[in-house]
């Protein structure tokens, strides 16, 4: 446990992800708490000088007004150090914002705050949840919200840096969401992008039983033109999992791997899946159930962020929001099998007991064979930790 966060003008309740730069140190948001309680940006830095203890700073302490509120994901890194993050609410809507939070030019002194966007809750979209940006090449960040656009179920979209400095950036709706009854609704992860320029994700809702799917969007072949989706996969629910959470992982030959954060079976709490591209282009992905969660046995349930893999043995790794030992979740590795076809392996790896923190719900950090998390709950006064784990 590498921190624990307490009360009062703290940051509380963690449920992004965490960064780190060149020198190890981790950054990171919290929900809740700060000056004005509604969340905050942090750094966490090495012990040095002797120190046992990492140190924490806050970066910003967001104001709940034009500033935006209530970070539920973490922050990405853009050029020269500048950290990017959305809100899910606050801005001159309420609908969230897009923010950057730039470095000082002297140690010690102040990041600085910059609102990108503001989210209108309309056409353009609401509520950017749970999903970190993707920063794409070029300056431009890509994201989604778990609302608004034409159809109310949501958008992806892409924020373009101005051409001068200082002036305003564009954003573009890429997809909206749900204008179909099989396209899938309400996103509650993030994007990842293939050397093509191809990104990936998957709604929460939607697809062909309302359990949600997993889609591509391929960028226009001419500029200005429209992006193109593709639903992938539309989930049934009961049978493959429903309401997938997180980001995807995109593994060798295409493959991609997710979580689904319900259904897969007479527990409902979810599943690991993985989803092979066809051979021939424009025949269907092909979908396999790695792990089902369970309140069976050492009770693994609700997975809410998504799995990071290690490059030399093909393990995945991941976290579960409740079960385990002490019930409030843990990190679990599901290993590849031995030979094409055969099961996947699943092991807890550790049990979180509250006082050492509960209820993972972003994603893990992989760095120097070392994971790095958060925890929305537990930790010495129960408002969440970030903790590291040597493997």
């Amino acid at each position: 446990m590498l921190y624990s966060f307490g009360p009062h003008a703290d940051g509380h309740l963690p449920y992004g992800p965490l960064v780190a730069d060149t020198q190890g140190v981790l950054y990171g948001t919290t929900s809740s708490g700060g000056s004005s309680n509604q969340g905050t940006v942090f750094s966490l830095s090495p012990p040095a000088g002797g120190s046992q203890a990492w140190a924490e700073t806050q970066l910003l302490s967001f104001d709940g007004a034009v500033g935006g509120s209530q970070p539920l994901t973490g922050v990405v890194f853009g050029a020269n150090g500048v950290l990017y993050g959305t809100t899910s609410t606050g801005g001159q809507s309420d609908a969230g914002t897009v923010f950057s939070l730039t470095p000082p030019v002297e140690p010690g002194g102040a990041w600085t705050e910059a609102v990108l966007y503001n989210f209108s809750g309309g056409a353009d979209g609401s509520q950017p949840n749970y999903g970190p940006l993707l920063a794409g090449t070029g300056g431009v960040l890509y994201g989604m919200t778990s609302a608004g656009g034409t159809n109310g179920g949501g958008v992806v979209f892409s924020l373009t840096p101005p051409a001068i400095p200082g002036r305003a950036w564009t954003e573009t709706v890429l997809w909206s969401f749900g204008g179909s009854a099989t396209d899938g609704t309400n996103p509650l992860g993030g994007l990842v992008q293939d050397a093509a320029g191809v990104l990936y994700g998957g709604t929460a809702g939607g697809g062909k039983k309302g359990q949600g799917s997993v889609f591509s969007l391929t960028q226009p072949t001419k500029p200005g033109g429209a992006w193109t989706e593709r639903v992938l996969y539309r989930l049934m629910g009961n049978q493959d999992g429903s309401a997938p959470m997180g980001n995807l992982l995109l593994g060798n030959g295409g493959v991609l791997y997710g979580i689904t954060s319900l259904g897969g079976g007479p527990s409902n709490q979810g599943v690991a899946f993985s989803l092979t591209p066809p051979v021939t282009p424009g025949s269907a992905w092909q979908e396999q159930i790695i792990f089902r969660y369970s309140l069976i046995g050492t009770r693994q349930y609700n997975p809410r962020c998504g799995l990071v893999v290690s490059k030399t043995t093909g393990i995945l790794y991941g976290t579960t929001s409740g079960g385990g030992l002490g019930t409030v979740g843990g990190i679990i590795t599901l290993t590849p099998p031995a030979a094409p076809g055969g099961a996947w392996v699943q092991n807890w790896i550790f049990h979180f007991i509250s006082t050492d923190g509960g209820n993972p719900a972003g994603g893990l950090l992989w760095l120097n064979d070392t994971l790095y998390g958060t925890t929305y709950s537990g930790g010495e006064q129960n408002f969440g930790v970030v903790y590291e784990m040597t493997l």
